[in-house]
């Protein structure tokens, strides 16, 4: 599918998935993604998750899909992700100031690039993509360290889901 259609995001998006469900489908992502243990294999599935090569198609489909608020967000917060088990540091340290300050200049580019997009998402008319638009920014503002703009962003994410709810 990449071969025939290399200016669609989703055959990118679909090898992503696929490359990070092929050990052990979605019970095997669940149980990696909630490992409580540090052992070894938790971690060396973990970088499996997060490849290189999924990061690569990460961001060729952010780059096709720009006006998608969920592939935004999931590029720029896989970057942060895949960096930090790069280092060989701990994903719950992600979300505070300090974190992000560990992180290279070209993953918080990534974030500070997908935030301006989604912030110029959010003002959309269609309230489905200004509410991803919201959710993106307070997933991505989490991961600066920014908790009052991710309570804010999320807020107001519910608020649009709620209205649009009603209006349906």
């Amino acid at each position: 599918a990449i071969a025939s259609g290399p200016q669609e995001p989703e055959p990118y998006l679909v090898r992503a998935a696929s490359r990070m469900l092929s050990d052990g489908g979605v019970s095997g992502l669940l149980a990696t993604l909630s490992t409580e243990n540090k052992n070894q294999s938790g971690e060396a599935a973990m970088k499996r998750l997060l490849s290189p090569e999924v990061a690569a198609d990460l961001r060729k489909a952010r780059r096709l899909a720009a006006d998608s608020p969920e592939t935004i967000t999931a590029t720029a917060a896989m970057e942060c992700f895949w960096i930090v088990m790069e280092k060989g540091d701990a994903l719950e340290d992600l979300g505070t100031e300090d974190a992000w300050k560990k992180l290279p200049q070209a993953s918080q580019a990534a974030v500070i690039e997908g935030m301006l997009r989604l912030s110029e998402l959010s003002a959309s008319p269609d309230k489905n993509i200004s509410a991803a638009a919201h959710e993106g920014l307070g997933i991505l503002a989490f991961l600066r360290g920014q908790r009052d703009k991710m309570e804010a962003s999320m807020k107001q994410a519910m608020s649009l889901r709620t209205l649009n709810a009603r209006s349906v």
